[in-house]
């Protein structure tokens, strides 16, 4: 997901909030004019959340936090960027938001607990990416996910090069040009060729900080995408683990959006294997050592005793679990564990679910 920092360090703060805890979920889309009917669906739950709430609680313990979600209808950008889906939380007088890269169903919950396993996916990391096509003084960036291949805009990063110099940038002679390029004019300085290596070094030292930045904040790769030889540069100033190997050696809207996923989830796979592959060497090395359980009253007791490390359970909780789950999840994320929702049954677990102790 693109919010994980968001996720991580708000959910604490609102699962310490007081009386009804309300969870909204439902699919998004990135584009117009799919994405006029997300509003309209939002609109519809939060109606029937309504007329859920008021007969189980009174007014004045649900008021203030169903106005808050309500308030998200006119919030433009909640919209008009969207992902896959969107996660709502809200209690007492707060509802934040959260955009997801998976498409949750329609719903709504509401009790003591949040229902949480959402904003958790274990595919979360490992089966998406940013694709960055880096051209000589420009960046297109988009979103890869298993349900394709989207541009999106990143607002707090400069898309051109020229976009990097104030009015007044003490490292920029004043000898300056225009060059025409691969994708469109930049600025030079000093003799052509040493102004054109200098704006590009430039230009790729900066994004390279600012996909460093992008990689810390969401825990999502980068992929790259450019010609040889600008990839061949940029990869000399930019190395680490932010940066996925491989490459694609076309920019994306050259190619068909399938053939374009077909190459970009081809890059990915040696990743989803290994966090797969390295969960499941844990699982096994954790069953040896007599710390998993996968029973629902043992995962309840651990959950409650602060023993658990790792709660893995599947995407959709059977409904006279799911109360009791959501609890287990915010006792686990409180005592500082790590909670999947494995939606796919990648790990093969018997019933879906374990816990992995500490001790």
């Amino acid at each position: 997901m693109l919010d994980t920092e968001k996720r991580d360090r708000l959910v604490p703060e609102l699962a310490a909030a007081e009386g009804v805890r309300i969870s909204v979920y439902l699919p998004t889309h990135r584009a117009f004019p799919d994405n006029n009917q997300d509003k309209i669906v939002y609109k519809n739950l939060l109606q029937e959340l309504e007329t859920a709430l008021e007969r189980r609680y009174p007014r004045r313990e649900w008021q203030q936090a169903e106005s808050r979600l309500a308030e998200l209808l006119e919030t433009p950008e909640l919209w008009i960027h969207a992902t896959e889906g969107l996660g709502v939380l809200a209690a007492e007088d707060r509802a934040e938001s959260f955009r997801l890269e998976t498409q949750p169903a329609p719903a709504f919950y509401f009790g003591e607990h949040f229902h949480l396993l959402p904003l958790y996916p274990l595919r979360d990391s490992a089966g998406r990416a940013f694709l960055a096509h880096i051209s000589r003084d420009r960046l297109s960036v988009y979103m890869v996910g298993p349900q394709g291949v989207a541009p999106m805009s990143l607002p707090d990063v400069k898309d051109r090069f020229p976009a990097l110099y104030d009015d007044f940038d003490p490292e920029h002679s004043f000898n300056t040009g225009s060059a025409a390029g691969e994708a469109g004019g930049y600025h030079t300085y000093g003799s052509k060729s040493k102004g054109e290596d200098l704006d590009r070094e430039k230009y790729f030292r900066y994004l390279d900080g600012a996909f460093r930045q992008l990689h810390r904040d969401t825990g999502l790769p980068i992929l790259l995408s450019g010609t040889e030889d600008t990839l061949g540069g940029f990869r000399k100033i930019a190395q680490g683990p932010a940066y996925l190997d491989g490459s694609i050696d076309q920019p994306p809207d050259s190619l068909a959006p399938d053939e374009l996923l077909r190459r970009a989830t081809a890059l990915l796979k040696p990743g989803l294997k290994r966090q797969t592959d390295a969960l499941r060497a844990h699982i096994r090395s954790r069953q040896r050592d007599n710390k998993a359980v996968n029973s629902l009253d043992d995962i309840l007791q651990a959950a409650a005793e602060g023993r658990v490390e790792t709660l893995l359970l599947p995407g959709t909780l059977p409904e006279n679990e799911r109360v009791r789950m959501d609890r287990a999840v915010k006792e686990v994320l409180a005592a500082g564990g790590t909670v999947y929702a494995d939606a796919d049954g990648r790990l093969d677990l018997p019933g879906g679910r374990m816990a992995l102790l500490r001790y």
